[in-house]
């Protein structure tokens, strides 16, 4: 019961991670995107304004693959398991609550 309550906690711990790397991805991936869109004459000016981000971009970028793999980013996907996961952990202390109020009353 343990192992598949650790294994449980993991997965969830895993899709927070992929969330928060994605997200992180998307709004570095639009300052990716407007420092490609710039003319020869502003690129540079924004790229120094934004050196940072575009830098950062690089690391989540590599972090997502490798926390993917082969797989397709989904988001909704992510969220749908996360709150899954969560209703079930929730219902699993639900269930133990009355179990432990009565050893508590025997005791």
């Amino acid at each position: 019961m343990d192992t598949i309550i650790q294994t449980k906690w993991q997965r969830l711990q895993d899709l927070k991670e992929l969330a928060e790397v994605y997200s992180e991805y998307s709004r570095l991936r639009e300052v990716v995107k407007e420092s490609r869109s710039q003319s020869i004459f502003t690129k540079k000016k924004f790229d120094k304004e934004h050196e940072t981000e575009l830098s950062d971009f690089d690391y989540y970028d590599a972090k997502l693959s490798e926390l993917m793999g082969d797989g397709k980013a989904t988001p909704k996907g992510w969220a749908k398991d996360m709150e899954r996961i969560e209703a079930n952990e929730r219902r699993a202390v639900e269930r133990q609550q009355p179990q432990r109020q009565k050893q508590q009353e025997l005791s």
